[in-house]
């Protein structure tokens, strides 16, 4: 697919809005995760920048159509010129300036990370035939000293050094990394290529964030707050922040806003084509549920693994029956199946749905099976069979 529907998918990922007084407030992995603007603590700010970077990649529009679109909002909201902005955690204030050049860097960073991002998912999907990825710079006189020694490294996809060095590696960094094969990198050599095959050794200095005071070591050669892969972690770290959202809501807003990403492109996507360590919620527990299941939390997740392989088994429509997990667990008959998973069984429109939960390793409750069966195949389903529920038209709801 192409690279802009890769950019606007990860993007849309990013669904959280992440408040923050300092830009070190909303440090490297967290922003695969959330969406954040230095300084912008106010959730309909924020939500204004997120709408208007979500328009320009899914439409395509450049900084002039991001500005023009976004700039009387943040006048009529008092946010344009010097504003002064307080930490809701300390009553702190400082005063931060908000012009064109904010505008540009705003709109710079937030599409080259959502491409980033993008790039490696197609890394990710091309690994079988190319398994390697490679570095290239610019070429030119603005290439920074430290990236240039990085040019034409090719490295396998898996190697640790793509974890804190895949581009962008800084402000305004205009490098890239992309999947090759031997054959590729054959023929970059015969057009006169020098290509790396040994990463470098590593040298680190000290960062320290000036919001909690906490010191990290950031690889030399690249800004602090860029030396993570947005694309490795956004998946895992989605995952965590969004099923701890959704356990600390309040149950109807929490069903709510499944329901809604469950009808998004954003799903649809995760079901044809999963990334690597993706998870999505796909319904709430009850209370009672969980406690019985022994469950850390009550958001039902589906891993990315359990999506490809009942995908693969074809025992599903997809998503409308993802859709009806939420009803199969309060309308259907739960049957324990052995410590730390349970069985709902619902039997709707001559149809029987079939869905199993499981207590992950980390008590994270987790969907294991999903199955769509016609009356005829009731009997010969092994879950059901081994329940004592092998008899067609056995199990109610």
């Amino acid at each position: 697919s192409a690279e802009p529907a890769d950019a606007f998918a990860a993007f849309e990922r990013r669904s959280l809005l992440a408040p923050s007084f300092r830009w070190e407030d909303v440090y490297q992995q967290e922003h695969a995760a959330g969406f954040a603007v230095a300084g912008v603590a106010q959730a309909d700010v924020l939500a204004l920048f997120q709408q208007q970077v979500h328009q320009a990649l899914a439409g395509g529009g450049t900084l002039v159509d991001f500005s023009r679109a976004i700039k009387p909002a943040l006048v009529a909201k008092g946010w344009w010129g010097d504003v002064e902005i307080t930490d809701p955690a300390t009553g702190e204030t400082r005063v931060t300036r908000f012009d064109d050049a904010r505008l540009q860097l705003i709109y710079d960073v937030n599409l080259r990370q959502s491409y980033a991002a993008g790039r490696w998912a197609r890394i990710e999907r091309a690994r079988a035939t190319k398994p390697l990825v490679m570095y290239r710079t610019m070429r030119d006189e603005r290439v920074r000293h430290n990236h240039a020694a990085w040019d034409g490294l090719a490295l396998p996809i898996d190697h640790p050094f793509w974890r804190t060095h895949y581009p962008p590696n800084g402000w305004r960094c205009r490098c890239r990394a992309f999947a090759v094969s031997e054959r590729d990198l054959a023929e970059y050599e015969a057009d006169g290529d020098t290509i790396k095959r040994e990463a470098p050794p590593v040298q680190f200095t000290e960062f320290v964030n000036r919001g909690t005071g906490e010191v990290s070591k950031v690889p030399v050669g690249i800004d602090p707050g860029f030396a993570y892969n947005p694309g490795q972690v956004r998946a895992r770290q989605q995952a965590a922040l969004q099923r701890g959202a959704l356990d600390a809501a309040d149950p109807p807003v929490a069903e709510r806003l499944v329901a809604q990403q469950l009808r998004s492109q954003n799903f649809a996507r995760f079901v044809a084509a999963p990334l690597r360590d993706e998870a999505m919620p796909v319904a709430m527990l009850s209370p009672a549920a969980a406690a019985t299941l022994g469950a850390k939390g009550r958001t039902l997740m589906l891993p990315a693994e359990t999506a490809t392989r009942l995908a693969a088994e074809g025992a599903h429509t997809g998503v409308p029956d993802y859709q009806a997990a939420q009803r199969v667990l309060e309308a259907g008959q739960r049957h324990p199946d052995g410590p730390g998973a349970d069985v709902y069984v619902l039997a709707h429109d001559g149809l029987v749905l079939l869905l199993r939960v499981v207590r992950g390793g980390d008590g994270v409750p987790l969907l294991d099976t999903l199955r769509r069966l016609a009356s005829t195949e009731v009997g010969q389903d092994p879950i059901l069979q081994r329940l004592g529920l092998g008899q067609a038209g056995a199990p109610g709801g």
